[in-house]
């Protein structure tokens, strides 16, 4: 008898681990499944200075593809200087739908007034409304970055504090014109984040553009950002004396009060053979009198072949001519 019943027991013991694995097991998956989750890619792991960066990525929530989210995308040099902070989105997404944001924003003089055409050697102007329609306060993180007819982020400028409920701040931010910016259509984009996405900050809403033009009436477009079938793409070159090295993409996001951040590294490439800080003749020479040849030849040499592909060429010669003129900073 006793002997019927410890059986009994085991059996049931057992039975209930069973049950106990199946049911974890089955929860799992969908505990899983309530994250926040960003992919991020970039279409190589090393550029030249001179290639157009790629990224692209998406976003999934509750295990689904998200096709109205906004992602934040901050880009970190080697030196942990903000290249380019921007807020992109995987599908079409409005201003109006979010408690904190950019109403307006365009190009301007200093007061505010609307102004489209900047010299060379003045001051560009860019004037912003952000709105808190929100019923508590809110950490603001507000940025403008300035991109070039290439596609070129020149600056990044930014003020941190809070915005209060109601409120609207009105915020004109100055940017001196250099003589070497190209002359052209060029183009703003405006952010208003929690805090710096390298901080876990998340964007209030989507970014804000405004184009202007450069020295002439001339009108081009720049397109950055775009989006597809759920997937946030962010394009752009790297200016002129960018450092060469290890840059950091952060980004984060917020979708129905969960949120996520991710990571990933690019690197940039720059032709200076001999280490001395700049691009210049010294490095063609370097190019030049070992070219023609091939792994294995007597005048091989494995510096000048900057491509990598065992031969040394005119696409080695056009790699130093693209960076010709680069120093380092």
């Amino acid at each position: 008898m006793l002997e019927h019943d410890r059986e009994k027991n085991l059996t049931a013991l057992a039975f209930a681990f069973f049950l106990s694995v199946t049911l974890i097991g089955s929860l799992i998956p969908k505990a899983y499944s309530q994250f926040l989750i960003i992919s991020i890619y970039s279409s190589k792991q090393e550029y030249y200075l001179n290639d157009e960066i790629k990224l692209y990525g998406n976003l999934t929530h509750l295990g689904q593809s998200v096709y109205d989210g906004i992602v934040a995308l901050q880009i970190i040099s080697p030196e942990n200087k903000t290249l380019t902070i921007r807020v992109a989105s995987t599908g079409p997404v409005s201003q109006e739908n979010y408690p904190v944001r950019i109403t307006q924003f365009y190009p301007s003089d200093s007061l505010g007034n609307p102004k489209t055409t900047f010299n060379k050697g003045t001051f560009l102007y860019l004037t912003a409304y952000v709105v808190n329609n929100d019923l508590i306060r809110h950490s603001l993180y507000f940025a403008v970055n300035i991109y070039d007819k290439y596609g070129k982020p020149w600056d990044v400028s930014s003020s941190t504090g809070g915005i209060e409920p109601g409120e609207t701040k009105f915020i004109v931010t100055g940017y001196p014109i250099s003589w070497e910016f190209p002359s052209g259509t060029a183009v703003a984009y405006a952010v208003a984040l929690t805090d710096e996405p390298k901080n876990n900050g998340v964007p209030h809403c989507p970014e804000a553009k405004a184009t202007f033009q450069i020295a002439t009436s001339e009108i081009s477009t720049i397109t950055t950002s775009t989006y597809k079938d759920g997937y946030f793409y962010l394009n752009f070159s790297m200016p002129t004396n960018s450092p060469s090295g290890n840059y950091t993409v952060r980004a984060t996001s917020i979708y129905q009060y969960s949120t996520t951040t991710t990571q990933l590294n690019f690197k940039i490439r720059v032709p200076d053979l001999n280490n001395d800080g700049t691009v210049d003749i010294y490095d063609l020479i370097i190019v030049s009198a070992a070219y023609g040849s091939s792994e294995g030849s007597q005048n091989w040499n494995p510096i000048a072949d900057i491509n990598g592909d065992k031969t040394i060429d005119i696409y080695d010669l056009i790699l130093v001519a693209s960076s010709f003129g680069w120093k380092s900073t």
